[in-house]
């Protein structure tokens, strides 16, 4: 824990940085939903458990807030940002290349665009 504070300190955020928070700023390019939605489960657990609606309370199994990891709100949040790609096995998995080009900057199909086709070695 002091290596994170200390990583903190020296990109100037502060000591009241929270790792969780830092995290999620990071990993969503400070998109501003994902902070918030990360700061009300940090500092007011009660109201980010008021927000859940029912229907998640009910598929996720949460009955508290103590049901919700940090892990949970950060997935939540960057998802809810449209930031990740949340499935599970019991997803076709060419459904899933949908979900995923909507992040990337190039579609997955023109990747490859530009580069010469590899040639065989004759030896």
């Amino acid at each position: 824990m002091d290596l994170i504070k200390t990583l903190l300190l020296k990109l100037r955020l502060g000591k009241k940085a929270e790792p969780l928070i830092v995290l999620g700023k990071k990993l969503s390019n400070n998109n501003n939903v994902v902070v918030k939605s990360l700061e009300l489960y940090w500092f007011s657990p009660e109201a980010y458990f008021d927000d859940i609606s029912e229907f998640e309370k009910d598929n996720c199994f949460i009955e508290s807030v103590d049901d919700i990891t940090p892990v949970d709100a950060l997935v939540r949040a960057l998802s809810s940002a449209n930031a990740v790609v949340c499935v599970d096995n019991r997803s076709e998995p060419l459904l899933v290349l949908p979900l995923l080009q909507k992040l990337v900057p190039i579609r997955f199909e023109k990747a490859n665009e530009g580069k010469s086709k590899p040639t065989r070695i004759k030896s």
